[in-house]
């Protein structure tokens, strides 16, 4: 005797569970897609602040860079808490990379000010000053403070400052 062939009761013998949800598709009923991290602030912040530490040699670079590193940084670290990035280390590197490309431009000023003002003081730029001063509106008096401070220099340091024919 032969067997009929097989055919579907309309019952399913297995109990699987039901598929996991699509995503969306356009169509009423359809599950949204989850949302890709917004990971791009977070990312600059960290570019922004590391840029800034050699760049703050250029003294405006780095206090530029540095503030847009802190800036970035604090808007990616609110997007990692709210769960909308998951780059919050990313971030927090870039707030104290930025900080401290400001706080390196910052001493740079300071370094150069400093610098600056006690390279004018050995260089006899007080006596150049007051010499100015005293000379007024005579140009003759002011070249002679000129030639009398350049001399001053070439003896100090050891430089020629006026060249030669």
């Amino acid at each position: 005797m032969t067997q009929p062939p097989y055919q579907p009761s309309g019952e399913q013998p297995w109990n699987y569970p039901p598929p996991p949800p699509q995503p969306y598709s356009g169509e009423p009923g359809g599950y949204p897609a989850p949302a890709q991290p917004k990971n791009g602030v977070g990312l600059s912040a960290l570019i922004c602040g590391l840029l800034s530490l050699p760049a703050a040699l250029t003294v405006v670079g780095g206090v530029v860079l540095g503030v847009a590193g802190i800036v970035c940084g604090v808007v990616g670290r609110g997007r990692a808490k709210r769960g909308e990035a998951n780059n919050g280390g990313m971030a927090t590197a870039g707030i104290v990379t930025g900080a401290l490309g400001v706080v390196a431009s910052v001493v740079v000023v300071i370094v150069m000010i400093t610098a600056g003002m006690w390279l004018f003081n050995e260089g006899g730029g007080k006596d150049f000053v007051d010499c100015l001063n005293r000379a007024g509106d005579d140009v003759a008096a002011q070249q002679a403070c000129q030639d009398q401070w350049a001399n001053n220099l070439e003896d100090r340091f050891s430089v020629t400052v006026t060249p030669e024919p």
